[in-house]
């Protein structure tokens, strides 16, 4: 058990959670835990036992911190937070210079809660910081959304800001909006 503990798999985990349940001995470890843990697989035991025993405050804390295994909370307490909508709670994880997936994250809790709009700012915000990924994630999130018009533009944009010294990237996104025009049965409007 303690081999497939540390090389972290879930299903290992997820068997010491159910035994130290069954043996009510979850507050124990979880105070065995906060005071010898160093490492990223303790750490995340840690997590899952505060997330499921409720004392979320603490997780907090730790989400907060830069370095060390406990910078893997943020992610953590994000997917706890998203799962709930606790979408207040989430915003406060999500800022400049965090993780762009976590951007993303919370793009999607907003969407899953009709709040496309303000879904697709958060993303937004990331493709004008120029973040990796941002606007693939935000033409996936605008398709999935059925605002076409818009993913379109969003591409014509990226054509338009790739430096011409990279023509594989501008073929590629010009591909991708022949594909998506394709998939939708519209004519590409900037053709002539």
């Amino acid at each position: 058990m303690k081999v497939r503990l540390q090389v972290d798999e879930e299903d290992a985990r997820d068997e010491v959670i159910e035994l130290l349940r069954a043996q009510d001995r979850i507050d124990q470890a979880i105070t065995f835990l906060q005071r010898y843990t160093h490492e990223y697989v303790e750490w995340n035991l840690l997590v899952r036992l505060l997330l499921l025993q409720g004392p979320v405050k603490d997780v907090q804390l730790m989400a907060y911190e830069e370095s060390g295994p406990r910078r893997d909370a943020r992610s953590m307490v994000a997917y706890h937070f998203a799962e709930q909508g606790r979408i207040d709670e989430l915003r406060r994880l999500v800022t400049p210079g965090s993780s762009t997936g976590l951007a993303l994250l919370l793009a999607r809790a907003l969407v899953a809660r009709g709040r496309v709009d303000e879904g697709v700012a958060v993303l937004q915000e990331r493709v004008d910081a120029d973040e990796q990924h941002s606007r693939d994630w935000l033409i996936q999130l605008l398709v999935e959304q059925g605002r076409v018009d818009e993913a379109v533009r969003a591409l014509d944009r990226a054509v338009e800001d790739t430096d011409a010294r990279y023509p594989a990237a501008i073929e590629r996104l010009t591909k991708a909006k022949a594909d998506l025009l394709a998939a939708y049965d519209r004519p590409d409007r900037n053709r002539n």
